[in-house]
């Protein structure tokens, strides 16, 4: 027989009061076991349960899973949540944000421009205000409503899914996009839509937040180096693109050995070279003005193999090893939060290597902020295996189908957070 929940003191306070309530749901649901509600929920039971254990808070995707596990009423519950947030807050010990934007940090443009980009975030504080008091449900299309300028509060960087992104540009310099409807580990895309990135060689193309609002800046890297970063100005899924800056000048000799990442959980990706030896540069969040501070060694890493993803949830990326020859395992460091000192723990297997390192791609596919492994099949198929939140252990679910019927070089397939979607005033209809 399953062991009884401990007993929680709903008078004890806010957290356990929101943890009673979620067991009442489940015993109006008919007490269904965790591992039951784990199959429907996509969590593990561990986290279900500890969403209920009355010792610490849950994060609104976790709650909405119980939620729908147990046939809640999604809305309200989402309200429910963000009042227990709002009344926790007074407990909470935040660091306060020592970087605030000048006007000065708004990218290069006309006068003109500008006032227009003003006028648009006066509206879209309104609409934020508007859309906080009239949540609307449904997983269709994407609506941003720009919230203002300011970075997220450092300690708190953003969460979004990643969108899938197909980089054969046409002869106009568009590319296909899916927009991420939040449907994962179910089909999670919309129909593709056009996206203008200019002539662009794939491989010579990332994506990375590099001011830590959530959406992704697209970057190219040059043949000598140069590294051009063009601002998400949250215009997805037109051209999402403003005026172009440099950023950087790498002195890899692979472009694929230059890889961005968030190494100290503060919203923005560092700048990170892999040449036996891994070296990082700290992003000092002064983007869309150069970005970086002194670089720093991290350590050997092996090149064309390494990847950087969240696999714990932390938003701190680990350094993942893919295996350098056939059938070796997959290893991941954890990161133990040491940035900018070497930041890496001790190497644990993750399973044998079972894709060409040029298939593999992580991303957060359900916005939970634990990055899936996903792999672009020769097939023409896309497999994603979610995360279950089980890392340093083995945390991969089984695998599903999300894409199907593409077939070429599969660098041109990558994930990025195009339309910052979980984020303040932004929202799905």
């Amino acid at each position: 027989m399953p062991r009884p929940e401990s007993p929680v003191d709903p008078h004890a306070g806010v957290v356990q009061l929101f943890a009673h309530d979620l067991r009442l749901l489940r015993e109006k649901a008919g007490c269904p076991p965790y591992r039951a509600l784990a199959q429907r929920a996509h969590y593990a039971p561990a986290t279900l349960a500890r969403a209920a254990g009355g010792r610490e808070f849950p994060s609104l995707a976790v709650t909405l899973a119980y939620v729908r596990a147990c046939e809640g009423d999604e809305e309200q519950w989402e309200s429910r949540w963000h009042e227990a947030a709002a009344a926790r807050v007074p407990e909470m010990r935040v660091e306060p944000d020592r970087h605030s934007p000048a006007e000065s940090e708004a990218p290069a443009q006309p006068e003109e421009p500008k006032k227009a980009v003003r006028s648009r975030i006066r509206r879209g504080r309104l609409v934020a205000i508007l859309a906080a008091l009239f949540l609307l449900a449904g997983t269709t299309v994407a609506v941003v409503v720009t919230a203002g300028t300011d970075p997220p509060q450092r300690g708190k960087p953003p969460v979004g899914k990643a969108e899938m992104v197909d980089i054969h540009t046409a002869a106009d310099g568009t590319v296909r996009a899916w927009s991420n409807t939040g449907g994962f580990p179910e089909w999670p895309w919309s129909d593709p839509v056009s996206m203008v990135l200019g002539q662009v060689d794939p491989a010579l193309a990332r994506f990375a937040d590099l001011d830590g609002d959530g959406f992704d800046e697209l970057i190219r890297i040059a043949a000598d180096g140069t590294i051009t970063a063009w601002w998400n100005d949250r215009g997805f899924p037109d051209r999402p693109w403003h005026a172009s800056v440099i950023v950087g000048t790498a002195s890899a000799t692979d472009p694929a050995g230059i890889h961005f990442a968030d190494l100290d959980g503060d919203g923005r990706d560092e700048l990170i070279t892999v040449e036996e030896v891994v070296r990082a540069w700290p992003n000092t969040g002064d983007f869309p003005e150069w970005p970086w501070s002194d670089p720093v060694d991290l350590g050997q890493a092996p090149p064309g193999h390494t990847r950087f993803a969240d696999l714990d949830g932390d938003a701190k990326a680990e350094l993942i090893t893919l295996g350098t020859t056939s059938g070796t395992p997959v290893q991941a460091r954890r990161n133990t939060g040491a940035f900018p000192a070497r930041p890496w723990g001790t190497a644990v297997d993750l399973g044998p290597s079972h894709a060409d390192p040029e298939r593999v791609r992580f991303a957060d596919l359900d916005g939970d902020g634990f990055d899936e492994l996903i792999s672009i099949n020769p097939d023409g198929t896309t497999s994603a295996w979610w995360n279950n939140h089980a890392f340093p252990d083995h945390p991969w679910h089984a695998s599903v189908m999300i894409g199907k019927g593409w077939i070429g070089d599969p660098v041109s397939i990558q994930f990025a957070d195009l339309t910052g979607d979980d984020q303040p005033g932004v929202h799905t209809r």
